[in-house]
């Protein structure tokens, strides 16, 4: 563990290296990421990367890391540090207790309900701003997804080593949740948080579709 450490902190000031150098990082990482599911999504924009160039066939070619890729690895550094090596491979969802939380939002802000529990919060100007990213208008889903976000910073420590059931709205979210796959960089960078958060708590989520109107209470508290 170590020594994948030391190994990701050297590419933190590198802008670029050999295709052989980043196979060599990508395995290791492809490793580690066999018993830390959410991690893969932290490699595939690498391995894209290289692939991108197998037509090129110099060994001394240098790959230019783009600032996405260095992003991964800077999740990957923060990552490792708190990691204690031990398998996060997923239980039996059969077998094992599963726990549900409740997420919705709205324009003007969102909500979320764990069990007894409940938060609501207002937008502030600069997570709206975030949201339009240049446009005159908020993106749902990412205000969504900041929602889970926030119920998971929320609630982290009562659901470590658990099973977690997200209901939310819309569709979409629930795809990248659960696919980890995802295009645009802001959502990506929400990605990046619930997936620091879920490694670092060893929790297992899966994302389900819930219709914003018959999610009542989380519903209600995003709307102030």
């Amino acid at each position: 563990l170590e020594e994948l450490l030391t190994l990701v902190a050297t590419w933190q000031d590198r802008r670029s290296g050999t295709r052989q150098e980043l196979l060599s990082l990508v395995g290791r990482l492809v490793h580690a990421g066999q018993v830390v599911r959410m991690s893969r999504m932290f490699i595939h924009r690498l391995l894209t990367l290289i692939r991108s160039t197998s037509h090129l066939s110099s060994p001394r070619l240098r790959i230019r890391l783009g600032s996405e890729q260095r992003k991964d690895l800077a999740w990957w550094q923060s990552f490792l540090k708190g990691w204690n090596g031990k398998s996060m491979i997923p239980t039996d969802w059969e077998s094992a207790v599963t726990l549900r939380l409740a997420t919705d939002a709205s324009i003007t802000g969102c909500g979320g309900v764990f069990g007894r529990e409940w938060f609501a919060h207002s937008w502030t100007k600069d997570e709206l701003s975030e949201a339009k990213e240049g446009g005159t208008r908020a993106s749902i889903p990412y205000l969504e997804l900041r929602a889970v976000c926030i119920a998971l910073a929320t609630w982290a420590p009562k659901l470590t080593g658990k099973q977690l059931i997200i209901e939310c709205d819309p569709e979409t979210v629930c795809y990248c949740g659960n696919s980890l796959a995802v295009r645009a960089p802001r959502l990506s960078r929400l990605l990046r948080v619930m997936a620091f958060i879920t490694c670092s708590h060893n929790i297992t989520l899966h994302f389900t579709h819930v219709v914003g109107a018959t999610n009542v209470a989380a519903n209600l508290l995003s709307r102030g």
